[in-house]
C-alpha cells in the first residue's frame, strides 16, 4: 500500500479507534514512520508557508519519499533559507513521483490531514514531542511567599515581577529569516493572511532579534468581551486554514456565513494584536530551556516594542513588585477590571518547558453546579460530530448560563447514548469567574468536572455570585 492510500482511508473515518487499527495495521510500511514524525513533531520546523509553483513529473521512474526526507535535511538545520530552500523544495517536488510529491506538501504544511495530531504515539509510543510550553504553577502560599524570600537575597534582581495575565488565545510567534509562523502551545500552525498590522509588526522585530520565538496571546482591541474575541479569532484561524487546503472554497458562502455572524472579517483582521510576555532565542526554545534571566529576555522585546514603535504587538501590563502585598495589589486591581488575574515571576529566572515554581498564577478558580438544559454535537467535519461535545447549563434560577466542553472521550459517548435520562442533571464545572453581559449572566473559561447524580438542585445566581465573592481573597 502506498503511503497516500492509507492517509485516505484514515481520513475516510470519523472514529478514533478506526484510525488507530488503520495507523497500526500499517505502521511499518516504508518511510511512513519519518513521514508522521517530520509532519507532526513540533520541534522540525521549515520555514516554508507556501508550496512553490512546480510541474509534476511525468516520469514513471521518479523518486520516491525517502529522496525527499533526506533533501529536506538542510532546510530543517537552516543550511540552507529563504528563496534557496524554496529551490530546492521545488526541485524536490519535481524529482518525486506524483502521488510523494503529494505528501512532501503535506509535510510542508506540518498536517498530514489525517484527524491524528493526540492518537499518533499510542501506534508509535513517544514518537511525538510534546511543543515546549512555560506554563505557571497553581497558586501555593508558600510558592508565592518562596518568590520574595529568594528575591531578598538576590543583589542583581531584588524584586519579582508581576504581569496581567492575558487570557487571549496563547500563540508562539516564530522569527526567523523573514518568515513568521504562528503556532499554539500544541505546536498547531495558525494561518492569518500576510498584509496584516500584526505581521508587520513582527517582522519589525525581525530586524532586530532574528531567530527567536515570542511569546504572547492573540486579542482583539475592538473587542473588549475575550471569551468572544477568542472565538472570533478561532474563526478567523479556521476560515484561512481551510484556504490554504482547499482555495476553491474562497469564493464559498463560509466568508459571508462569518460575517453574517460576526461582522466585517477585516475589521478584525487590522484589530488583531499580540499582547506579549517573552522572546526566547529559536536553538533554547527547540532544546525547551534557556539560560537568560527572564528580566533580561523581557527587557529585549519591550526594547524592540518601544524603540520601533509598535502598535499591533505590546507587552502585558507588568509592574516590578518588592513585597506581597504590593502583588495582591495589582491580582485584586486585575480583578476588580474584570480580568483573569496575574502571574508573578522571578526576575532572575531561566526559561524551561513545564510549569516551573519560579512563576506562579494568581487566578480565581471557583466551582460551580448547574443543570443541564441541552446538548450540542460536535462540529461537523471534525472527530466529534457525532458525539455531543458541549453541554447546555443554567442556574437552578435560570438567570447565568454557559456551554462549556471539554469532555473527555468515554463521557462524550455516555451522554450522548443517554441525553434523555441526564436533561436536568446537576453538573459541577470549574470557571475563572462569572461575566454579565448583554445576553445575561455566564461564566469565564469553563470547563466540566463531572456529572453530579448524588445532587439534585444547581446553584442559583445569587450563590454563584455568593461563590466568586468568597474565592477572591487568595487564603489556600
Amino acid at each position: 500500500m502506498h503511503i497516500l492510500d492509507l492517509f485516505e482511508k484514515i481520513r475516510a473515518t470519523n472514529k478514533k479507534s478506526e484510525k488507530i487499527a488503520l495507523l497500526s495495521a500499517n505502521k511499518y510500511l516504508p518511510f511512513l514512520e519519518k513521514v508522521i514524525y517530520l509532519a507532526h513533531s513540533p520541534r522540525v520546523k521549515f520555514y516554508i508557508k507556501t508550496i512553490p509553483a512546480y510541474k509534476p513529473s511525468e516520469s514513471l521512474t521518479g523518486f520516491n519519499i525517502g529522496f525527499a526526507i533526506k533533501g529536506l535535511r538542510d532546510i530543517q538545520d537552516r543550511i540552507i533559507t529563504g528563496s534557496e530552500a524554496i529551490k530546492r523544495l521545488e526541485y524536490m517536488l519535481e524529482c518525486l513521483l506524483p502521488r510523494d510529491a503529494q505528501i512532501l506538501e503535506l509535510i510542508i504544511g506540518k498536517n498530514l490531514k489525517i484527524g491524528m495530531d493526540s492518537s499518533i504515539n499510542e501506534v508509535y509510543p513517544g514518537l511525538i514531542e510534546e511543543s515546549p510550553y512555560q506554563g505557571a504553577s497553581s497558586y501555593s502560599k508558600a510558592k508565592f511567599l518562596k518568590l520574595f524570600e529568594n528575591a531578598k537575597k538576590d543583589d542583581a534582581y531584588p524584586y519579582v515581577i508581576s504581569q496581567i495575565k492575558a487570557d487571549g488565545t496563547y500563540r508562539n510567534a516564530i522569527l526567523s529569516d523573514g518568515d513568521i509562523i504562528l503556532e499554539s502551545r500544541q505546536g498547531e500552525l495558525s494561518y492569518f493572511p500576510e498584509g496584516i498590522p500584526l505581521y508587520y509588526d513582527l517582522r519589525e522585530i525581525m530586524g532586530i532579534y532574528n531567530q527567536c520565538v515570542v511569546t504572547g496571546e492573540l486579542v482583539l482591541s475592538c473587542e473588549p468581551d475575550r471569551p468572544k474575541a477568542n472565538g472570533i479569532i478561532t474563526s478567523i484561524m479556521k476560515y484561512y486554514q481551510d484556504l490554504e487546503s482547499r482555495p476553491d472554497k474562497e469564493n464559498s458562502g463560509i466568508l459571508k456565513k462569518f460575517e453574517e455572524k460576526h461582522g466585517n472579517m477585516g475589521v478584525y483582521l487590522q484589530a488583531l494584536e499580540m499582547h506579549v510576555w517573552d522572546l526566547i532565542p529559536a536553538d533554547d526554545f527547540v532544546n525547551g530551556s534557556c539560560n537568560t534571566p527572564y528580566e533580561t529576555r523581557f527587557d529585549q522585546v519591550s526594547y524592540a516594542i518601544s524603540e520601533l514603535g509598535l502598535t499591533h504587538v505590546k507587552v502585558v501590563e507588568t509592574k516590578h513588585v518588592q513585597t506581597p502585598e504590593q502583588a495582591l495589589e495589582h491580582y485584586s486591581s486585575a480583578q476588580v477590571r474584570g480580568l483573569e488575574g496575574t502571574i508573578v515571576k522571578s526576575a532572575s529566572a531561566g526559561w524551561k518547558s513545564g510549569k516551573p515554581t519560579y512563576q506562579v498564577k494568581l487566578k480565581l478558580e471557583m466551582e460551580l453546579d448547574l443543570k443541564i438544559v441541552g446538548f450540542k454535537y460536535g462540529t461537523p467535519g471534525t472527530k466529534n460530530e457525532d458525539w455531543i461535545s458541549v453541554l447546555e447549563l443554567e442556574s437552578s434560577c435560570g438567570k447565568l448560563s454557559t456551554a462549556p466542553g471539554g469532555m473527555k472521550e468515554d463521557l462524550m459517548k455516555y451522554v450522548t447514548a443517554n441525553m434523555d435520562k441526564l436533561k436536568g442533571t446537576i453538573v459541577s464545572i470549574k470557571c475563572n469567574g462569572i461575566t454579565n453581559t448583554a445576553k445575561g449572566y455566564s461564566t469565564m473559561h469553563p470547563s466540566i468536572v463531572e456529572l453530579r447524580t448524588d445532587k439534585k438542585i444547581a446553584n442559583s445566581l445569587e450563590e454563584c455570585l455568593e461563590i466568586e465573592k468568597s474565592v477572591k481573597t487568595l487564603t489556600k
